[in-house]
């Protein structure tokens, strides 16, 4: 430790040159010889720097589990950085900008409104509190979209409180057949596909002439009508089949129980199971007499054979 103590107490003696220059070396002894620069001071007061001071080593202010105190103020009234040791927290009134990586390995709580330009990326869950009241957005910010593989758990509903929702990537389609139907398709046990010439909705453009193609794996919704015309007396059989890569959904009926020549419709709908890239058409067929069954739809307008596919789960 640097000694600065006297070398001699002056009483009524005649000042010497060799006393000052004995004092003199005391002083530079202790700077340059092992003294200040390098070795610790200890300052018991309280001191104040006008001037600038550059620390080229570690600086410690305390020692482990007894701290004190250390603040920075700002150049603006009431901005300041503090370690409150009491409290083991670093307490920052202001703002901060961090350049590189924060790193958290606790937990971060923001009290306030927490704003990002860049994006978030995490690598574990983001929690609501315990009240389970706040909100993603608020009614004048809005997210512009939001890609999830899941929403819930076990139990859990998803509530949507709006007076409108619209999932425009969900694939949805509705079609039906061309503006005055199509003739003489089958009666003599001929399995048509029905070729549906207008597209209504194709959300997702995932339907082509006769076929939807599932662009993910889902349970899709099936719903339509055909509606056949030229049903005569010799008709014995027919069948609407929903066709699906997975399985085939058939809904049969007695022509007999149809007035000949009288435009019959065949409602259908199912929900189904499909896999990405499943297909899904209709098949009509009707036997037992001459080829004479035909597809009947007036316009895109007054519709009368349609199909409609849409994904909800």
């Amino acid at each position: 430790m640097a000694n600065f103590g006297r070398v001699k107490t002056w009483g009524s003696e005649v000042l010497q040159p060799s006393d000052l220059n004995a004092e003199f070396d005391n002083i530079i002894n202790n700077i340059t010889s092992g003294g200040v620069d390098a070795d610790n001071i200890d300052l018991t007061d309280v001191y104040a720097w006008s001037g600038a001071h550059t620390h080229t080593s570690t600086l410690t202010v305390g020692v482990d589990d007894a701290g004190h105190d250390v603040k920075f103020f700002g150049a603006t009234t009431g901005k300041s950085w503090l370690w409150d040791e009491s409290a083991d927290t670093e307490i920052v009134t202001g703002n901060s900008t961090i350049s590189g990586t924060l790193g958290v390995t606790g937990v971060l709580t923001a009290t306030a409104q927490s704003v990002h330009t860049g994006g978030i990326q995490s690598g574990g869950n983001v929690v609501s509190d315990t009240d389970s009241t706040d909100d993603l957005g608020t009614t004048s910010v809005r997210w512009a979209n939001l890609f999830v593989d899941s929403i819930g758990d076990s139990g859990q509903g998803l509530a949507v409180d709006s007076s409108s929702v619209r999932m425009a990537n969900i694939p949805s389609i509705t079609v039906c057949a061309a503006n005055g139907g199509v003739a003489n398709v089958t009666g003599d046990g001929t399995a048509y596909t029905v070729v549906f010439g207008t597209e209504i909705i194709d959300q997702g453009a995932d339907f082509s002439s006769t076929t939807f193609t599932a662009p993910v794996a889902g349970q899709y919704a099936v719903s339509g009508q055909v509606l056949v015309d030229g049903i005569g007396s010799s008709h014995t059989f027919a069948s609407l089949q929903i066709v699906t890569s997975n399985r085939t959904y058939y809904q049969q009926f007695n022509p007999y129980g149809y007035e000949s020549g009288t435009a019959t419709p065949i409602p259908f709908s199912v929900i189904t199971d499909m896999d990405a890239s499943d297909t899904l058409h209709l098949s009509l067929v009707v036997s037992g007499g001459t080829k004479t069954i035909s597809i009947n739809n007036t316009s895109s307008t007054n519709v009368r054979t349609y199909l409609s596919v849409q994904m909800i789960a």
